[in-house]
């Protein structure tokens, strides 16, 4: 069953990469003034490990799946027919750990949560294989993700100043997302920690322009399908930090997360009933200060 036309939303440009643009721009010319009374002490060199921790100003575009029993499902947009925010600020922690003598083994870890609620009443009516929600009906809908990754890499090309790697990771997405139809609770299909496992291929990318400056860029991908489910997943970021002190520093990032999960009508996901398909695409920009060993 299609919905009518602009249902599932206008697509937005969240955040414009002349925002980006303009915010590296600004970081590198003072990176690189600062460097010109200090590029004759240092040396290059590549850190052990680094904690980043900080925030993500992220927009969003959300299409969630509502099946109501064993009823052909329809796709909601989460933001322009069900409320929830467009943008919003989220803590955002990463962290890598190099090993080996020459450190060409690398492992990172990056954890977010993005928890978005709303309670909207309806301008539409939403037809649900024949179930009928009218448009005065309130609808209160909720969607939490999680995301937890771990990356293993190692570095194929490495000197002093650059570095590309390759490797394999595992994506943990705990989701939680429900509809509460009207004014009684528990009317609505809800799903409580789903736990989604991604297996995906890294590549990433590091270039110090300077002894203090670094650029990184990084990709992750990966495509699974098994019991009536469908699922993808691309990651990616490109960012520049900047040491201000020989264990601290600062740094800004763009970052695109898309994550789907598609399933036929009577699939079961994880032995647990997913009540429709769910589409989060997430991107955004981050600030974090750095602690290095």
């Amino acid at each position: 069953m299609e919905l009518p036309e602009g249902w599932t939303g206008r697509k937005r440009f969240f955040i414009g990469t002349g925002s980006f643009g303009l915010l590296a721009f600004l970081m590198m010319f003072l990176a690189l003034a600062c460097e010109v009374a200090h590029a004759a002490d240092d040396r290059y060199a590549w850190e052990r490990g680094a904690i980043r921790l900080g925030g993500v100003y992220a927009g969003f575009e959300s299409d969630l799946g509502l099946r109501i029993g064993n009823r052909k499902g329809v796709k909601l947009n989460g933001e322009d027919l069900l409320g929830l925010e467009e943008s919003q600020f989220d803590f955002q922690a990463d962290a890598y750990l190099r090993l080996g003598r020459q450190l060409r083994h690398r492992l990172d870890f990056t954890y977010v949560r993005h928890h978005r609620e709303s309670d909207e009443r309806l301008n539409r009516e939403i037809s649900v294989g024949g179930f009928v929600i009218l448009p005065e009906n309130r609808v209160k809908t909720e969607l939490d993700l999680e995301l937890y990754r771990l990356l293993y890499s190692y570095s194929l090309i490495q000197d002093d100043r650059v570095s590309l790697g390759t490797g394999l990771g595992t994506y943990v997405v705990p989701v939680r997302y429900g509809f509460e139809i009207g004014s009684r609770s528990g009317n609505g299909p809800e799903i409580d920690d789903v736990i989604v496992p991604f297996p995906a291929l890294f590549v990433r990318t590091e270039f110090q322009i300077t002894p203090k400056f670094n650029f990184f860029s990084n990709i992750a991908a990966m495509y699974l399908e098994f019991s009536g489910y469908e699922g993808t997943l691309i990651d990616f970021r490109i960012g520049l930090e900047y040491d201000l002190f020989k264990n601290l520093g600062i740094g800004l990032a763009y970052e695109s997360l898309n994550v789907s999960v598609d399933t036929d009508e009577e699939g079961e996901f994880l032995e647990i009933d997913f009540p429709g398909d769910l589409d989060f695409n997430r991107q955004g920009i981050l600030l974090f200060a750095k602690v290095s060993f």
